[in-house]
C-alpha cells in the first residue's frame, strides 16, 4: 500500500510541475522573438537599451566556404587568381577568410 501511495504523489508531482511550467508559458508568452533584429533585449540592460548592430560587411575581406569535392590545389590557385590573402580558416565550419585587394573591395 505504501509504494502505491509513494507512486501516486511522484506521478502527481510531476503532472503539477507540467502544469505549471504551461501556466507560465500561456500567461507570458514571447511576442515576435525573432521579428525584428533590431530591438534585441536583454536581462542586462536597461529597459529600452537596444544592442548595437555590427556593419554588414567587412570592406576588404571576403568569407568562402567551398564543396567537399574542391581540391587544396584548386583553392589556393583561386585565391592566387583573385590576388588574395587566406587570414583565417575554420577548424569547425572549414570556411575561409580571406582579405582582397582594395580595387576588389566593394
Amino acid at each position: 500500500m505504501n509504494r502505491r501511495i509513494f507512486a501516486v504523489l511522484v506521478v502527481s508531482g510531476i503532472l503539477l510541475a507540467a502544469a505549471i511550467s504551461l501556466a507560465i508559458t500561456f500567461s507570458n508568452p514571447s511576442v515576435d522573438v525573432d521579428s525584428s533584429p533590431l530591438l534585441i533585449q536583454t536581462m542586462y540592460r536597461s529597459y529600452g537599451e537596444t544592442e548595437r548592430l555590427w556593419p554588414n560587411y567587412v570592406s576588404d575581406e571576403v568569407i568562402i566556404k567551398f564543396r567537399k569535392e574542391v581540391t587544396e590545389g584548386e583553392i589556393v590557385g583561386l585565391r592566387i587568381g583573385q590576388g588574395a590573402e587566406e587570414a583565417y580558416v575554420s577548424s569547425f565550419t572549414f570556411a575561409r577568410t580571406w582579405k582582397v585587394r582594395p580595387s576588389c573591395a566593394p
